[in-house]
Formats: structure tokens, sequence, C-alpha cells
């Protein structure tokens, strides 16, 4: 706590907005942004263990999180006091850092794959480093947090890395039916606790839309390799450019659109995750995977 304190005492305005900034950009928003570009335009198999090393890695972290339960470091130290704007992100459990552990998963398989660009992997390393950082600086997450965020998302991109290194990409299905598992079995796990009175449903509903994202990343997989099996190689920037623009505007559609029309339903709320993200690795690849037909013939 003291060195939240000594970092608290030299916030700046600057500071605040750019580290703020900071922790949304090495946040969810670089996984989708990261993986459906890949997915869609330019490298499908770096797409993948982006994909597997984020949902693997998430499905640890919210495990623990329930597990150990521990406090955010500002509900645990009152006279801390964390930048105001960061607390729409301090949700849930604060052990281990869920924005530490996405910036690890999406950025260490980008720097093994850019390694020949050293200067590349340097920015992608560079990012995973502010990212855990700025989860410090803002006041939400304790050194402890974001080391073990790091740690489990790093063993899980160093499988991956692995799985891909000696079996290409045979690892992908059977790999999504262990995500499959692993995702039903959180869901189980958090109700058990939630109908024991150890987490509220508020702490159940995090687990409950982070496994339902899992599934519908390993379901989209596997009938993604079996019924589209979209080649992203040669498309053009303008090409690629529309084709994000539409893919990730559905795709923002299916996540949000819903909660306008009820508040807090979990099932819905599961459901809204698993749309959006089956959308992402299955619908989306499956129509443009018939729209190449169409035009080849």
């Amino acid at each position: 706590m003291e060195f939240l304190h000594m970092l608290e005492n030299i916030r700046t305005q600057f500071g605040d907005l750019f580290f703020s900034v900071l922790t949304f950009l090495g946040g969810e928003a670089a996984v989708i942004v990261l993986f459906a570009v890949n997915f869609w335009c330019i490298d499908k198999n770096l797409a993948y263990d982006i994909g597997f090393s984020f949902f693997s890695s998430a499905t640890v972290i919210q495990n623990i999180k329930i597990t150990a339960r521990v406090p955010r470091p500002f509900v645990r130290d009152t006279t801390l006091k964390p930048v105001e704007a960061a607390l729409g992100g301090a949700t849930g459990y604060s052990f281990p850092s869920g924005h530490t552990q996405t910036s690890a998963s999406v950025f260490i398989p980008c720097a093994v794959r850019l390694r020949k660009k050293w200067w590349l992997s340097a920015i992608c390393v560079l990012m995973i480093v502010l990212t855990g950082f700025s989860r410090l600086y803002l006041g939400v997450h304790t050194p402890e947090d974001v080391l073990c965020g790091f740690l489990s998302a790093a063993a899980c991109a160093a499988v991956i890395i692995f799985l891909r290194a000696k079996f290409s990409d045979k690892w992908i299905t059977p790999a999504a039916y262990v995500l499959i598992a692993g995702a039903l079995g959180s869901i189980i796990y958090g109700v058990v606790l939630n109908t024991s009175n150890v987490i509220t449903t508020e702490f159940l509903a995090d687990t409950v839309k982070n496994a339902a994202a899992c599934l519908g990343f390993a379901a989209g997989t596997i009938l993604e390799r079996k019924f589209a099996n979209f080649n992203p190689t040669g498309t053009k920037f303008k090409q690629g450019l529309v084709r994000f623009l539409i893919g990730a505007a559905v795709g923002l559609l299916l996540m949000y659109g819903p909660k306008l029309l009820y508040s807090g339903i979990l099932v819905l709320d599961g459901l809204r995750y698993f749309a959006a993200i089956f959308w992402l690795v299955f619908i989306y690849p499956l129509i443009l995977s018939k729209m190449k037909s169409k035009k080849s013939m």
C-alpha cells in the first residue's frame, strides 16, 4: 500500500489522463481490435494465438478472483484515493489484475510473432509494462495483483506458443474443446459459490460473462474451421478497412445493443457476450467466405 500511496502523491492531470487512456488501450479493446483485424484481414494464425492466450488466461484469472476474493486496494485502505476515471473499469475483485492479464495475453504472442522486427516486439513489451504500471498508478491494483495477472497470462501464452511451434495448427480444435470444458466448469464453480453465499450475484455475473465469451470463441472456432475456413491472405487495405468496420459495428451492436432492452438479467448478459464473440469468430467469417466463393465463380 505504501507504494500506491507514493504514486498517489506524484499524480498529475496529464498522468491521470495518459494512464487512463493507456489502461483502456491495454484492456479488452486491444483483444477485440487485434484479434478481429488479424482474423478477418491479415494473419489468422496470430489471431488464434491471441484468442486462445486471452480466453484461457481469462478463465484462470476469473476463477482465482472468486476463490481469493481480495477487495480492491482502495476498499482495504480507505485513505487511498484512486483516479476517479478508473473506477468504472475497477469492478469485481482485485487479485489478480485482469487488465494486466489481458495486455500480456495479447502482446506476448504479438511480440513473439514480430521478433524479427525488434522494435515492434519492444513496443509490445512496453505496452505490457505500461498497462501493468497504469493499474498501480490509478490506484486500483496492488503490485501482487499485477504480477499474478502477468504470470498467469504469460504461462497460458507460453503453452499456446509451444503448441503452435510443435503442432502447427493441429492443436486448435482440441484446444477449443478444452476451453469449452474450462468455461462450463467456471460457470458451475461460480454458481456453487453463489448459492453457498460465498460470492454475490454481481461477482457471479462477471464469471458468467467471461465464460460465455469463452464459449462463443471456442464454439465459433470449431464451427469456423469446419464450415468456413476463411483465409484473409491477400486482403487489400481498403477492403480490409471496410471489412473490419462492418464486422466491428455488428459485433458492438450484439454486445451492447441488448442492454438497452433489459437490465441485469444474468442469462441474457451471458447470451450477448456469447453472440458477440460467436459473430467475430464464426458468423462473419462464414459470410466473408461465402462472398469470396461467389466472386471466384
